[in-house]
């Protein structure tokens, strides 16, 4: 099937696991820690575990969670096959039994919610393959925890509550319910894909990113697919909509990372290389591509990875526009720009209208992640906030008021569709918006000229008001204080006019946070403003060209070219929708010559 003892030894020779070695001694003292990639909510600390599967150790209830999901065997298979001493094997059958006999009755309680019940199903069965390829479970064993799983799906079903349909925390448990139901009974299995097949269509837009728009929540989802399509095949499931919706996953995650294979935060996201992710997926799509497979990706896929093929990496300029979840990024070599501008879908979403990130060979400008899901606590609420994202504030008023950490108050702004337009190689991005609560309409026109990024930002607003700036510097940048600009990583000008900085928290993955410096600028405006921010490569000038007011145009001189850019913002009724530039006339919404 999927040879994992093969392949746990390949991993014991090609990789270094000596995190995972000494988390399955920890164990074996009954000590715990959360640290897979792919676990939602990691731990850095080990904690005792308790007998209790619903006791607090910390002040989170995540760690209950992550516990009941039993998403890390891993270690304790690796260490078996390392030593071949059956204490592991022991150990693995007692965490599942003692859970079973705790939980004779299923009912709602923290060690059984639904979501994790579902994830915890997928591990269990998981185990079951490996313990029956080494021969190394019984009849007895096997059936016991088979009428478990049994209950579990029967638990499941009854728990089943319309929001299930709308978010990954429903299919995810479905995913458990069927792949349990092609192993051992076929009618879950049918039943279970009734409510997937309705949840897909919900939760993929056109695009195929998941709309709760959280890229770690993507990657569940797509992982959770995987496993589907893997057990379907071995069961020889024919015309799968699972393989389907998986190409659809995996091509719209390709497009969103960076060159160095992290993801593109947004929502609630942490920081994570997805290379073992994308190469494991592809592997099962039997398609060849550029990721490299990783320790995690033969631990979870086995025998499906034999085939697969790593081909070389070509760094040539790509584009990505996902019109309908709203999200958009250029990638070139070592260089990365991305925006979105998108509805709120979920609870996963941050106040992160008008956002973007900007990657040149290191991080730079970033989104700050999630940290914690905790009621009441300032770090969650603050990374949620506009001050968290590359965004703007008006009348220190955010675009919604954060209620907790899954609900807004307010409305929401008006957004229209991301507008693109290219000329002569050099784009224009315009993200536009009306804030119903502010009665401000917003603009932000970001123009991409080589790794330059022109920030074009008009606000329209009655009366007298003021806006305030937020950039976020990734806390491992490095950077010199100039006057009116700042030297990042000794290559890029961030040219912003007169700023301070401040002190501000970026957590790059769940329960791990640190300090960043946060770039601030504040104007003051009477009913209209245009502020302009600049990036630009060192040695790169930049230079006004004087024209009529609704339009803003502008030199740009690289080593090899120079360009100017004109950008209108505003139509003239009384010109005929003509302007002009030192008396030359300006029809295009956007022009671009080069010199």
């Amino acid at each position: 099937m999927f040879d994992f003892s093969i392949k746990y030894n390949y991993v014991l020779n090609n990789f270094d696991v000596s995190n995972y070695l000494e988390q399955a001694e920890k164990i074996l003292e009954n000590k715990l820690i959360f640290i897979h990639p792919w676990d939602m909510e990691r731990t850095s600390t080990y904690y005792n575990i308790p007998k209790n599967w619903n006791e607090l150790v910390n002040e989170d209830e995540e760690w209950i969670f992550m516990r009941s999901r039993m998403n890390y065997f891993d270690p304790l298979f690796l260490s078996y096959e390392k030593s071949k001493d059956i204490k592991y094997i022991n150990k693995i059958k007692e965490i599942i039994f003692d859970f079973i006999n705790k939980h004779k009755k299923l009912k709602y309680e923290l060690s059984t919610r639904t979501l994790d019940s579902g994830i915890r199903m997928v591990n269990i069965l998981k185990s079951i393959i490996y313990l029956k390829e080494i021969n190394l479970i019984s009849k007895d064993e096997e059936d016991k925890i088979v009428k478990h799983l049994d209950d579990t799906c029967i638990y499941l079903f009854d728990a089943f509550v319309e929001k299930y349909f709308h978010s990954n925390w429903g299919y995810i448990q479905m995913a458990g319910i069927y792949t349990f139901g092609l192993m051992y009974n076929k009618k879950y299995a049918k039943r279970a894909k009734k409510y997937m097949k309705k949840q897909l269509e919900i939760q993929f837009l056109s695009d195929g990113l998941h709309i709760e728009k959280s890229m770690t929540y993507h990657y569940q989802m797509l992982i959770y697919t995987a496993w589907i399509v893997m057990i379907e095949r071995l069961y020889d499931i024919k015309n799968s909509l699972f393989l389907k919706y998986l190409r659809k996953m995996v091509d719209s995650a390709q497009k969103l990372h960076y060159p160095n294979l992290r993801q593109i935060n947004f929502g609630d996201s942490d920081d994570d290389n997805i290379e073992d992710i994308l190469s494991m997926a592809n592997a099962i799509l039997k398609r060849k591509s550029k990721y490299m497979p990783k320790e995690t990706s033969y631990m979870f896929a086995g025998s499906f990875l034999d085939d697969y093929e790593v081909i070389e990496n070509i760094l040539d300029k790509k584009e990505y526009f996902l019109k309908e979840s709203g999200y958009y990024h250029l990638i070139n070599k070592d260089y990365s720009f991305s925006t979105y501008l998108t509805n709120m879908t979920s609870g996963h979403l941050h106040v992160d209208l008008f956002h973007f990130n900007y990657f040149n060979k290191v991080e730079m400008l970033v989104d700050k992640g999630r940290y914690t899901y905790l009621e009441k606590n300032e770090d969650r609420n603050y990374l949620k906030s506009v001050r968290s994202h590359n965004s703007l504030v008006i009348d220190d008023k955010e675009f919604l008021n954060i209620k907790n950490s899954w609900e807004y108050s307010g409305n929401y702004p008006i957004i229209n569709p991301m507008e693109r337009i290219e000329e002569n190689g050099v784009v224009s991005l315009k993200l536009s918006a009306f804030d119903i609560d502010a009665n401000a309409y917003i603009e932000r026109r970001y123009i991409l000229c080589e790794d330059n990024v022109i920030i074009i930002n008009r606000i329209y607003t009655k009366g007298k008001h003021k806006v305030k700036f937020y950039y976020n510097l990734h806390p491992k940048l490095s950077f010199n204080l100039e006057s009116k600009r700042i030297l990042l990583n000794k290559e890029i000008y961030f040219e912003i006019g007169k700023y301070i900085i401040d002190e501000g928290t970026y957590s790059s993955k769940y329960n791990e946070k640190e300090n960043n410096k946060v770039v601030m600028a504040e104007y003051e405006f009477v009913d209209k403003i245009q502020v302009i921010h600049k990036i630009l490569n060192k040695g790169v000038m930049f230079e006004e060209i004087e024209s009529d007011e609704n339009i803003y145009s502008f030199k740009i001189t690289t080593k090899d070219k120079k360009y100017n850019i004109f950008c209108k913002n505003e139509d003239s009724i009384e010109k005929q929708n003509v302007s002009y530039i030192q008396s030359s006339a300006i029809y295009n919404k956007f022009k671009v010559e080069i010199k």
